[in-house]
């Protein structure tokens, strides 16, 4: 990762972007879309692929309304049982694992992907199956 924040092989991901025949990127790390929105000297290459990214969260949201909340909170307490390593925001989200309740997880998503979309000035995409309805403007 060079001092701006910017990871070598998400750079080549993002230069994959630019091509037309490529309409979305996935990403789990926030940082990059983060140090990604300050680099002042990629302003106009960027506007080319605002709503372009799609962040872990939305990830997870997507999966909720797809295969169900039950089925993703299963998985994801499998995981945990697994002593696999799991985001933090993702751990933060499930707050008391068994107990976690949809509407919450759905909330606490939907604050993380607020924020990322804050930060990372607009990258996200705005598509109504990967943002919940509380965000969408």
């Amino acid at each position: 990762m060079n001092p701006n924040g910017l990871d070598a092989g998400e750079m080549q991901l993002l230069q994959a972007l630019f091509d037309d025949s490529n309409e979305l990127l996935f990403t789990g790390d926030k940082r990059f879309l983060k140090a990604l929105a300050n680099v002042d000297a990629l302003g106009d290459k960027l506007e080319q692929v605002s709503g372009s990214f799609i962040c872990f969260e939305q990830i997870i949201y997507f999966l909720i309304t797809e295969l169900g909340f039950d089925l993703v909170k299963a998985k994801f307490i499998q995981a945990l049982d697994a002593d696999t390593r799991v985001d933090s925001a993702l751990r933060v989200c499930f707050e008391g694992r068994h107990l976690a309740v949809e509407e919450r997880v759905i909330e606490l998503l939907s604050v993380y992907i607020k924020e990322i979309r804050n930060e990372s000035g607009q990258l996200l995409s705005v598509s109504e199956e990967w943002l919940p309805a509380s965000i969408i403007e």
